[in-house]
Formats: structure tokens, sequence, C-alpha cells
């Protein structure tokens, strides 16, 4: 017990040495993105999280992902207050705790995005299954065992603070779900350029609407991915080839472009609930 509280204390003191060590453009620069995801994305999200329960009094079971999302961001952005707050006060149970809520943008946005993808993939692909699946039910099933392993992913950053065996865990789990993604996308695809047998006229081209746009989705999905997410692989293969403080540069950066692709989330919502009639795609 005593171990564990000693290497605490040395995780928090190496912490806050780097922070010191750090450039000041580069500690300015954590500052404006942590404001910004506080004042843009935490608001955007709750505003969001109000529509889906106020719009029709109660949660449509297509917009379920969606919401369980929503939630993860704004759990997210406590992380961004966290962080925020250990910038100036030097806290190890503030780091902690943005150590716990950072795991919702590694684990829990990606879990729900390939849920997303999965359910448009079924939807255009196999249209039979989905109005099978297309119960509340079966998306209750798939979000509880989701964040079932995101509290896990969470507590396990917790205990094993600092440990490189995580990395490579999300570095697995990431590849693993690009992969389901880009598979999706690319079924959604080659659907919409195959019709499917006796569509004509007007139900051909609703039938291709109603495809297009679920490649759409996937297509943001994806390559919001892309941009969240490969700069951490490349970040974690060149980390032994960079100095300490050039590591926690470079992860701080990688933290930058998955929030700004944070907002990906509250655009496509707003887009399709018709908040954003200046935007046509």
């Amino acid at each position: 017990m005593d171990s564990l509280e000693e290497n605490r204390v040395n995780s928090s003191n190496q912490t806050s040495n780097i922070y010191y060590a750090l450039p000041s453009w580069f500690f300015w620069l954590y500052v404006v993105i942590h404001t910004v995801n506080l004042l843009l994305g935490f608001p955007s999200n709750a505003f969001i999280l109000w529509l889906m329960v106020t719009r029709a009094g109660r949660v449509n079971a297509s917009e379920f992902f969606f919401l369980n999302l929503t939630v993860s961001e704004l759990l997210y952005g406590l992380s961004s207050l966290c962080s925020f707050i250990f910038l100036f006060y030097k806290s190890f149970s503030v780091y902690v705790a943005s150590t716990f809520f950072s795991i919702f943008v590694f684990m829990g946005r990606p879990l729900f995005q390939t849920c997303i993808c999965v359910e448009r993939y079924i939807a255009v692909v196999h249209p039979v299954l989905f109005l099978q699946l297309k119960t509340l039910k079966y998306r209750v099933v798939c979000c509880a065992a989701v964040w079932l392993l995101v509290l896990g992913a969470c507590i396990m950053q917790v205990v094993m603070l600092n440990n490189s065996i995580l990395t490579y865990f999300y570095l697995g789990v990431y590849l693993l779900l690009f992969s389901v993604k880009l598979f999706c996308c690319l079924s959604v695809l080659r659907a919409l350029r195959k019709p499917g047998p006796g569509t004509g006229g007007r139900d051909k081209e609703g039938s291709d609407k109603v495809k297009m746009k679920s490649f759409k989705v996937l297509l943001i999905i994806t390559v919001s991915t892309v941009l969240t997410y490969l700069p951490f692989i490349i970040a974690f293969t060149l980390r032994d080839y960079i100095s300490r403080e050039g590591v926690f540069v470079s992860y701080g950066i990688c933290t930058c472009f998955a929030m700004m692709t944070g907002f990906v989330h509250p655009f496509l919502y707003l887009h399709r609930t018709g908040k954003l009639p200046c935007i046509q795609c």
C-alpha cells in the first residue's frame, strides 16, 4: 500500500515538473484549447442533449447512440475542466480526475461512433435485419456494454497511471475500431453504387438519398477518426526517438486534434435536425 502511494506521489511530481519544463507557447496553447473546449464544446453538447430529450418528449431509438455519445463528450468536457485547474493548481487528485475523464475521448467516443457506423451499415446493407433490430432494447444492451468497457478503461487508467502497456492497448483498440468503420463506409458506398433489385423511379431515388446520407455520415466519422487518432499513433511510434518533454508536447498537440474533431458530432446532429440551414450537404 505504501509503495502504491509512493508511486502516485512520484507520478504527480514528475507530471508537475514536466509542466514547468514545457515551453511557454505550449502552455498557452494548452490553456486556449481547453478554454475553447469548455466554452464551445461543453455547451454545444449540453444543448444537443437538451434537444434530444425535449424535442419529441422522449428519446428516439434512432438517436440513442447519438445520445450516449453526447453524454460521453460531456464527461470528457470535465477532463478539460480538471486539466485547466491542474495547470494552475498542482494537485494529484485533480490530475487523476483529469486522467479518468480523458478516457471518454479515447474509449467512449470511438466505441459509440463505431456503434453509429454499424447501425448505418446494417440499415443500408441489411435492411431486413435492421427492421428486426429496430427496437430500443438492442441499443440499450449495446450501450450498456460500451459503458462497462469505458468505465473499466477509466478505472484501469487510474490504477495503472502512466503505464506504457495501456498505450499498446489503446493502439490495438483504435486500429480495430477504425477497420470496422472503414468496412462500414466502403460497404455502404458499394451498396450505393449497386442498387437493389426491383427499384426504380421515385423509389430508387429515395433509396439512393437514404444511402447517400448514411454514406456521408460514415465518411465524416471515418475522416474524423483518422484526424483524431492517427496523430496519437504517430506520436507513440516516435516516442523512443524524442525527449520526454517532446513526448508530452506531441501528446498535448494530439489532444488538441482530439478536441477539435469533437465538434464533428454537434455539427452532424445540428445539421440533421435543421439547426444549420445555411450549410447544405
